[in-house]
């Protein structure tokens, strides 16, 4: 970007921290707040993505982010069989996988690897297992708060002939997005223009802050629903398990995709 675009960019960043901030104090303490953050948000809110190419440009900073399989690979989740195109994201733990059903629909396929945890020394089968079953919870709590999360289609966890949980995989919708953490980059990788970086700004920390305080529930809610988990799961969940998911603690609610089609941002990975 040139000199004038970054000063740009610094000033709209300032005024939307500024709007954030506005946004936890009273309105009749600061009416010329109370009356610009509508209008602020009035005007970000109807840009239209087509207008600005938001889409595009994601579309295509995107495809520049998936390792591609060459050839793809096949996963098998309860027996249905998923061509694996490309690599999304790794971890320690876990890889998440473009993939494509027998329909040809797009989904995620997250394949979770067992493995030691040094600090509380919990053995890497039931590791492995809660990271599985703490997912399928925290999706279920936040989709009954109506907050926007990727749906899991299907979850299989396998076990040895011991009875022991091995490894897993998730099954989920894919939505081509931009993270949070990638946002960061927007200007210059992805090409967005001073205008349409603030906009997303906005609303990312927006999202965040909505997430975060609805995570601040989670632990009681599992408490409270712990049957309905076991049944969710399909397996016989262990007290150890459930007590594993409820001191994990930790939502990730930073972890969002901003989805240019519908305009919102989505916790993919709670």
């Amino acid at each position: 970007m040139s000199f004038a675009q970054n000063i740009l960019m610094f000033a709209l960043k300032a005024i939307g921290r500024l709007f954030q901030f506005s946004l936890s104090i009273s309105f009749t303490v600061q009416p010329v707040f109370a009356f610009a953050i509508p209008v602020c948000e009035s005007l970000f809110s109807n840009l239209d993505p087509q207008t600005y190419s938001i889409r595009e440009k994601i579309s295509q900073f995107r495809k520049t982010k998936i390792e591609i399989l060459r050839p793809s690979q096949e996963a098998r989740v309860n027996g249905i069989s998923y061509q694996l195109l490309g690599v999304l994201g790794t971890s320690s733990s876990s890889t998440v996988f473009l993939a494509r059903t027998t329909n040809g629909d797009i989904v995620e396929v997250k394949h979770v690897r067992t493995t030691k945890d040094p600090a509380n020394r919990l053995d890497l089968i039931n590791r492995g297992e809660a990271s599985i079953l703490y997912e399928i919870a925290a999706t279920r709590y936040f989709r009954e708060l109506g907050l926007p999360i990727l749906k899991i289609l299907d979850h299989e966890i396998i076990h040895n002939s011991a009875g022991k949980a091995i490894e897993g995989f998730l099954v989920k919708q894919y939505r081509e997005g931009l993270t949070g953490k990638e946002l960061n980059e927007a200007p210059k990788v992805i090409g967005l223009n001073p205008l349409e970086a603030f906009r997303l700004s906005l609303t990312y920390e927006q999202a965040v802050t909505v997430f975060k305080n609805a995570h601040r529930n989670f632990a009681s809610w599992l408490k409270k629903n712990k049957i309905e988990i076991k049944a969710d799961t399909g397996d016989e969940m262990q007290e150890s398990l459930i007590n594993m998911l409820i001191t994990k603690g930790d939502a990730n609610e930073r972890n969002l995709l901003f989805d240019p089609q519908t305009q919102e941002w989505i916790l993919f990975d709670p």
